[in-house]
């Protein structure tokens, strides 16, 4: 491992760092990109051999740094307001009837399926996200080496890589000669990323999970962006003031941005938003899904599950539909049930495949009959005073 000796310390005094602190909290994204440029020719002159081959870990959705993020302030083209029920209609008040009903509401038995549910039937409760207050804080001080050690590790660098670094940028040099910068906010922690492969250069924006695992995304300004972060995942990051939700999602070119009104989700309550923005979003990316809420009439509220082939729906009687979409019909075929099977929300996956449930329906097996037992789902029939099992798959 080479010494600290290479690695340069540049003095500096208070009035310097403070203009540097200044300068940076006022730097618009063009001008991170140009001082990205600046900083990697320093690092150019800095560059003393050591080229190897080694395989270095591939960093997902490479973004250009010329590349524009698209930041849509208009309303989403799927108004929220259609699809969630009225304040009058004690149908669909999420205070009235399924208020207390453990059975639908969404911390009990649909938070097994992390992508547009909650399930606690199959999984441990997960502690649910406030849209009235930040995200977990992370402690900046005591952690920033933490997340630094994180975000090295995620480019599969250590100090060995290092060739210089100071309060704002620290410069790395990886084992297939590729320069990366990591530049830093004024609490010195890692925020942009950029890398310099050949004659290409991408650029991210880095965020952390209140564990310190780095998320990266194709880089955007914040400062366009009003509130705090309230969710993020790979490909989401969420921003909350009073008025409005930004909702920010990674094509994986870029960052695409779209706002949602406080005041169109009025008696949807706080524990809900998250599955249900999570659903309205969904919906909005998908037009074939889009085109059927739209159709059939269908709340948001009372979705149970989709995915982008099917979606499950409870009615107000507490009867369930299953729209399939059918590459034959290029529509969606609907099944109707009286109750829905006893298995998991991820199991749904297995059972409602076009092969399986093809079989199903061919031998008019009752779709609510079926149950999921020990990594299995059958469905069985009382035949005389025996019970068989009729159809008997692995998930």
């Amino acid at each position: 491992m080479k010494s600290d000796e290479h690695i340069s310390h540049e003095p500096l005094g208070l009035a310097s760092i403070m203009e540097k602190i200044s300068a940076f909290k006022n730097m618009s994204l063009r001008e991170k990109l140009q001082s990205s440029k600046e900083n990697l020719q320093r690092a150019s002159s800095r560059l003393k051999g050591n080229f190897n081959t080694e395989e270095e870990k591939r960093v997902d959705t490479p973004v250009h740094a010329t590349a524009n993020h698209s930041y849509n302030p208009a309303p989403s083209r799927y108004n929220l307001a259609d699809n969630r029920s009225s304040n009058t209609d004690n149908r669909y008040n999420t205070d009235a009837k399924y208020s207390n009903d453990t059975k639908y509401s969404s911390e009990t038995k649909y938070s097994n399926d992390t992508k547009y549910s909650n399930d606690t039937k199959y999984n441990s409760p997960a502690k649910s996200n406030s849209f009235t207050s930040s995200m977990e804080p992370v402690e900046v001080s005591k952690n920033k080496s933490k997340m630094t050690k994180n975000l090295e590790k995620l480019f599969s660098l250590d100090r060995s890589n290092l060739l210089s670094s100071d309060h704002s940028t620290a410069f790395y040099k990886s084992t297939k000669n590729k320069i990366i910068i990591f530049e830093k906010d004024i609490s010195e922690i890692p925020c942009t990323v950029t890398i310099k492969d050949g004659t290409k250069v991408y650029v991210y924006t880095v965020k952390y999970k209140a564990d310190y695992t780095p998320i990266l995304y194709p880089a955007y300004d914040e400062k366009e962006i009003e509130g705090e972060i309230i969710y993020m995942d790979n490909e989401e990051i969420w921003y909350k003031d009073f008025h409005k939700l930004t909702l920010g999602y990674n094509n994986g070119t870029s960052m695409e941005f779209h706002l949602v009104r406080m005041s169109e989700l009025p008696g949807v309550k706080e524990e809900d938003l998250i599955p249900y923005v999570k659903r309205y979003f969904a919906i909005n990316r998908s037009p074939k899904m889009s085109k059927l809420v739209k159709e059939n009439a269908l709340l948001l509220n009372n979705i149970v599950k989709m995915s982008d082939n099917y979606l499950i729906y409870r009615h107000v009687n507490n009867s369930y539909s299953i729209f399939v979409y059918s590459y034959a019909i290029l529509g969606f075929n609907e099944i109707k049930l009286d109750r829905l099977p006893a298995i998991s929300m991820s199991s749904f996956d297995t059972l409602l495949s076009p092969e399986i449930l093809r079989f199903i329906l061919e031998n008019n097996f009752p779709i609510e009959d079926f149950e999921e037992k020990g990594g299995y789902i059958e469905y069985t029939k009382e035949i005389g005073r025996n019970r068989i099992t009729l159809m008997r798959f692995k998930l």
